[in-house]
């Protein structure tokens, strides 16, 4: 293309254009652009300089230890290289480009590469500390294994754009105790892994900017740490998407601690290690209502009575016993209310005869997606027919659906062979009574059905064998979980599954 071809090709479109390149993986090509002309200068440096990674000293591949006597220095010359690149980026012209920031160590292979005991492991830690107010447009901060000291908190919350952190693994310096005055005015909030900052974190941060907030507390060591520190936890009245990470935890230590986030719209409380079907023991919690105005959650069935089903809209339920199921969530809906649930996933471990019940609960259900599993080897009840219990389960689904169903999906996970009906003709059973139905996916372990109709009013449809179920897995799983909208969900990341 010549420069005056270039020249008639508006400057927000070279912008657009040049956005869709990666700065990892499309550097080098930005790097030539950079040097074409001025105004493919102006264009691609801000992308150059965009994302800065900092390794302020390095740790062995085998052991990312807590403690300053694990952190290493490499070698020289690699100490003063680092430096240099530190101030390069912290320069006049660079720094103000930077909008997202990652700090982590380097990694050996044997330590031996890495510099002896003796020296001071924080050195270009401190020099970074120090040069943080320089960027000034840094959007995005995130932290592995990073120790903070007070310096470093101080000029994080000195930085006027900053709205995104996230901190993993994190501790802090040695000799230091965190103490600023100063809170960080973040709008998203992401921290795991670590028994020491928990309560500073969220006494740190500015209750009234933070809008998303991710805890992952299952590598915490002592179980009601995090409970003990409720009194001292703010109240964030803005916080509308909350992620907490129950991990082995007793559960009702989590589920009191929602009573600091009344403003939720979204919650996900994922049980990261635990084991499928055990029961949760809520009992302590009496007849506490927590998140006045949750829309979308997902995470145990035993937290379900604790929240508002009259607001619920969406609702992801991880494995749990059907008619254990079924019972809490009707010992807690009000007889003839309304619910406002269009969207519910369920994942059954045992077998269930019908859907009747369930439909019966949630009236509005516009998209249902169930998956039914065998009972987990501590189940001690009497063995079931797989075969038959299928034949009863599809024989009742036409008839047991939503009146409303859009969207269906059954996820049959049973191993043994089963006996199922005629495909074809268990979806026009469903159309039959069940007119509004637009999209119906059956996938078994041995063999798979899918049927959609096209926004022109022309169906697509597709079956086959245990060939064809494997390949459908994943894009039945994307095109179902969609509808879940967790902290880090974003629109762009489903797209319609071509059938």
């Amino acid at each position: 293309m010549s420069e005056r071809e270039q020249l008639e090709i508006a400057t927000e479109l070279w912008d657009e254009i040049v956005g869709f390149l990666s700065t990892e993986d499309d550097r080098q090509t930005l790097q030539h652009l950079n040097l074409i002309n001025r105004r493919f200068h102006h264009v691609a440096r801000p992308r150059l300089f965009a994302d800065f990674k900092f390794h302020p000293y390095s740790v062995a591949s085998d052991s990312y230890g807590m403690s300053a006597e694990h952190l290493l220095l490499p070698l020289h010359p690699y100490p003063q290289r680092l430096r240099q690149r530190l101030e390069f980026w912290a320069s006049e012209d660079i720094a103000s480009l930077v909008r997202d920031c990652t700090v982590q160590p380097l990694e050996f292979e044997e330590s031996e590469r890495a510099h002896p005991p003796g020296e001071d492991p924080y050195a270009l830690l401190k020099a970074f500390y120090e040069f943080l107010p320089r960027f000034v447009n840094l959007k995005s901060f995130d932290a592995f294994t990073l120790h903070f000291t007070n310096l470093g908190i101080a000029n994080l919350c000195l930085l006027p754009k900053l709205r995104t952190m996230s901190v993993d693994m994190c501790t802090v310096a040695e000799g230091e105790t965190l103490d600023t005055p100063s809170k960080l005015k973040l709008e998203t909030f992401r921290f795991a892994n670590s028994d020491e900052l928990e309560e500073w974190w969220l006494r740190g941060i500015c209750p009234d900017s933070l809008h998303t907030l991710g805890l992952d507390l299952s590598g915490v060591y002592d179980q009601r740490f995090f409970y003990d520190l409720q009194p001292s936890i703010p109240t964030f009245h803005n916080v509308r998407s909350l992620e907490l990470a129950l991990g082995r935890h007793p559960a009702s230590h989590h589920v009191a601690t929602l009573s600091r986030f009344p403003g939720l719209k979204e919650l996900a409380l994922p049980r990261w290690g635990g084991m499928p079907g055990i029961a949760i023991n809520l009992e302590e919690l009496g007849d506490a209502k927590y998140c006045p105005l949750l829309e979308r959650y997902y995470g145990p069935a035993a937290v379900l009575p604790f929240l508002p089903l009259s607001t619920l809209t969406n609702v992801t339920v991880e494995p749990c016993e059907p008619h254990g199921f079924l019972a809490k969530i009707r010992s807690v809906v009000e007889p003839q209310s309304t619910s406002r649930m269009w969207y519910l996933s369920v994942s059954f471990v045992g077998y269930l005869p019908s859907l009747r019940d369930l439909s019966d609960l949630f009236l509005n259900l516009t998209i249902l997606r169930v998956t039914i599993s065998g009972r987990p080897w501590f189940y001690a009840g009497p063995e079931t027919d797989d075969s038959q219990v299928a034949v009863s389960f599809f024989e009742s689904l036409p008839s047991s659906l939503p009146q409303q169903i859009v969207k269906l999906a059954i996820n049959w996970r049973f191993k043994a062979p089963v006996v199922l009906p005629d495909m074809k003709q268990l979806k026009d059973d469903i159309l039959a009574q069940r007119p509004t139905l637009k999209t119906l996916w059956i996938h078994c372990v041995h063999s798979a059905f899918v049927w959609s109709e096209m926004p022109d009013g022309n169906p697509s449809m597709a079956m086959g064998g245990p060939e064809f179920a494997d390949s459908i897995l994943p894009a039945f799983e994307m095109f179902f979980s969609g509808f879940w909208r967790s902290p880090d969900f974003r629109e762009d990341e489903v797209s319609t599954v071509d059938l």
